[in-house]
């Protein structure tokens, strides 16, 4: 999907995918492009793959939600005032 759609893709939801972990988010990154990203209900995420995806898809992403991921905390939001508009 990714090197299909890397350059082209706008929008991208993953809520509720309770299999996910911050490990399935290193393909983010291939999605440069990126301008709403919703990864809402995750309960694997961490703060170190948000910041790791937010490193490159952030200058362009404009809505991200993480709402009711539980160990997201202040990393998340250093990642997301330094890398996103």
């Amino acid at each position: 999907m990714a090197e299909k759609f890397g350059m082209s893709l706008l929008s991208l939801g993953l809520d509720f995918c309770m299999g996910m972990t911050s490990d399935s988010l290193s393909i983010l990154p291939q999605f440069t492009k990126l301008q709403r990203l919703s990864l809402r209900g995750i309960p694997n995420l961490t703060d170190g793959a948000i910041s790791a995806a937010l490193d490159v898809c952030g200058p362009f992403l404009r809505e991200l939600d993480v709402e009711e991921c539980p160990n997201l905390g202040d990393g998340t939001l250093e990642a997301i005032s330094t890398n996103c508009r």
